[in-house]
């Protein structure tokens, strides 16, 4: 096989199909280093569910639904394993959209369609699932094979193979979280301490990525942790991490910051224990202490006092037309006062220019009431008070 033509041929695919049965990881590897187009064979869903078939300990046939083989395989295999969280929906949408990135961009490389994805990735913050119609075929989806690859090598517990498609996976936290997640339910299950290896194995590479990360760069590292992700059904690496029991995980220095972050809500919580404290006792002085802007939350569903928030901003930036029309001619003559230090002063019989002095006594005064607001939201406080 010296020639990369060679590798193309059809008859190879039953070779490699039976390489991943068997748990062949070298001869898998072999292919998978020559570029072995994946996507021709399993871009067909009915291939990748007859893999799971063919892979379980008791070999048994799973009744395709009307929404397609993939879905199957989301519905009974997976979604079991990683539990509600897993939102099959926003999973299989997630392919879908791929799918048509690529029909749409016929001249663009795979690199491009890829970017394209993690363009989507960004964009779609929001847990809202969108309804899709039954799938009548399987060029509906676009699979990324790699994942799907690597999610039937951990349900089946084929640990070589994992580690083979977990290198190749996009989102490798959120992979290792996964592998994670399932082998120490099959550890409780079957009451098998190598699962329970494989699990930290797995962990202790999330873990691995995830300090590197946070070296690099703080502040999106925290975000990243708590940011849906619709290839893996809107899950989160927090999620994931809680339900796995990952303690090394959720112990890390980044993690600790979003949880301490959710703990004392908008309160900075590089301020003293002692002024929260007193605080509670006397909460009108609740609104000296210092506070974030934006609130880290793992639900993107605006809070009680975002709302809050939003109307006062909304009142602030609404203004009469008449105080409206008054401003802008005036615009010019009260910078010109500012800097020359001249007051102008022009005789008005109906129109009311409000005093400056006055807006900014209104304006700390409405910030001194929504800073006691925030503090009584924080869950550290809410803490304190059912003591």
């Amino acid at each position: 096989m010296t020639d990369d033509e060679d590798w193309k041929n059809p008859l190879l695919i039953d070779l490699f199909e039976k390489a991943l049965n068997r748990k062949q990881t070298d001869f898998v590897k072999l292919f998978l280093d020559h570029d072995f187009p994946l996507t021709n064979i399993f871009g067909n869903q009915s291939k990748l569910l007859l893999l799971y078939e063919n892979s379980m300990k008791t070999p048994r046939s799973i009744k395709v639904q009307n929404d397609g083989p993939l879905f199957t395989i989301y519905k009974h295999m997976i979604q079991p394993l990683i539990g509600d969280v897993f939102d099959i929906d926003v999973a299989l949408n997630t392919g879908k959209q791929a799918a048509r990135t690529r029909l749409n961009t016929p001249v663009l490389s795979s690199c491009c369609v890829a970017c394209g994805r993690n363009e989507q990735r960004e964009n779609e913050a929001s847990p809202t699932v969108i309804e899709m119609p039954p799938v009548e075929s399987h060029f509906d989806y676009h699979i990324d094979v790699d994942k799907e690859l690597f999610l039937w090598s951990v349900i089946t517990d084929r640990h070589e193979l994992n580690l083979l498609f977990w290198a190749r996976c996009k989102n490798k936290i959120c992979a290792a979280l996964v592998a994670a997640l399932v082998y120490r339910k099959y550890a409780h299950k079957n009451s098998d301490n190598s699962y329970c290896q494989k699990a930290d194995d797995f962990e202790g590479l999330a873990v691995e990525i995830l300090d590197r990360f946070h070296q690099s760069d703080a502040y999106i590292c925290t975000k990243a942790i708590i940011r849906q992700i619709p290839a893996y059904g809107n899950v989160t690496w927090l999620d994931l991490a809680i339900k796995a029991d990952a303690k090394q995980f959720i112990s890390h220095r980044a993690v600790q910051n979003v949880l301490n972050n959710m703990w004392y809500g908008y309160i900075d919580h590089g301020q003293s224990r002692l002024m929260i404290i007193l605080s509670t006792i006397m909460p009108l002085f609740s609104g000296f202490l210092h506070y974030h802007d934006k609130l880290v939350k793992i639900t993107e569903q605006p809070t009680f006092l975002e709302n809050l928030l939003s109307t006062f901003d909304f009142l602030e930036s609404t203004e009469t037309p008449d105080s409206t029309q008054l401003f802008r001619r005036e615009s010019y003559d009260a910078t010109s006062s500012l800097i020359d230090d001249v007051t102008i002063e022009e005789p008005r019989s109906a129109d009311f220019k409000p005093d400056g002095r006055f807006e900014k006594a209104t304006n700390r005064v409405k910030k001194y009431f929504v800073n006691i607001f925030k503090f009584l939201s924080a869950p550290y406080v809410k803490y304190l008070y059912s003591l």
